[in-house]
């Protein structure tokens, strides 16, 4: 149990840190000596500035090729998780992302969406080095502004780092205020809740169907990918459709970090879908109690 004190502070400090980050300039996808590496990184401020240019011109030529370009990411889009991918140095990407339209205030961000880059010391040690032995596997961001929730996972291979708070937002403003009321961690099969504290902000600097950007109160950046919608199921009724919620309680089971009333949710959204099933389809009924034979493992 020991470990579990000397746990608790790292775990609170990346908890704060991963909205509120302290400012820093390493890559989000490599480690320092890594980037040290990288030809990328190697090179010249010309030459990196050169190469921008290049990819940017490649892909305005791709997408006015392509008879679905509207449904592409914008060039300048395309080259910044380009660079993402590649470790690319933060001067490189700060200076795309300046390049990009600003979304207008207000701008849609609900949703569900994955970590491709940031700039953040904390969320980066969690990255790279994991959780006591276990390797971070994904970090995301669920954030439903109708209900004024905001979730922090951060997945590791046999456990998560989960924080959850309050947001608001404003038509007027891309402005997000956040304050924590809720952590857990766990590591293998046990879990430990943790008491949250901070607050902060952060500005959207761009978001589209795809991709959001934000810039938060300590100078830090953040680069996520939409990977569908709002899991922060405040009722039955939530769920977007039968196969979200069936997904929402197979993540669950797979990485037991899913919140416990989301489950509650999906489980009723999935029993009342498939009754009104059963009651327009007999033949439905007869083929679930079929299914219900052999032998099973609670998750």
């Amino acid at each position: 149990m020991r470990c579990l004190h000397f746990l608790a502070p790292l775990l609170l400090t990346a908890v704060h840190a991963f909205v509120a980050p302290a400012p820093h300039r390493m890559s989000a996808t490599r480690s320092p000596a890594s980037v040290a590496r990288s030809p990328r990184a190697a090179a010249g401020p010309s030459m990196i500035f050169d190469e921008i240019g290049k990819k940017f011109q490649e892909a305005v030529a791709a997408v006015t090729e392509s008879p679905d370009a509207a449904r592409r990411p914008s060039p300048a889009v395309a080259v910044l998780l380009e660079l993402c991918r590649d470790g690319a140095p933060r001067e490189v990407i700060e200076a795309v992302i300046d390049k990009l339209p600003p979304s207008p205030a207000g701008a849609d961000i609900t949703g569900r969406w994955e970590l491709a880059y940031t700039s953040e010391k904390e969320v980066l040690f969690l990255r790279e080095n994991g959780l006591l032995g276990l390797p971070c596997t994904g970090i995301f961001q669920d954030i439903s502004t109708e209900q004024g929730r905001l979730e922090q996972l951060v997945l590791f291979d046999g456990g998560f780092l989960r924080v959850g708070s309050t947001c608001t937002t404003s038509a007027s403003s891309p402005r997000v205020d956040f304050k924590f009321d809720s952590c857990a961690a766990r590591w293998k099969g046990l879990e430990l809740p943790l008491p949250p504290y901070g607050q902060g902000w952060f500005d959207t600097v761009y978001v589209d169907g795809s991709v959001r950007i934000s810039r938060d109160v300590r100078g830090d950046t953040q680069v996520v990918t939409r990977v569908g919608p709002s899991e922060l199921y405040a009722s039955p009724e939530s769920p977007a459709s039968l196969e979200q919620a069936v997904s929402t309680l197979q993540r669950a089971a797979a990485t037991k970090a899913v919140g416990p009333d989301a489950v509650i949710n999906a489980l009723l959204f999935v029993e009342r879908r498939m009754r009104e099933n059963c009651k327009a389809n007999s033949a439905k009924g007869s083929e679930q109690l079929e299914k219900l034979n052999g032998a099973w493992r609670l998750v």
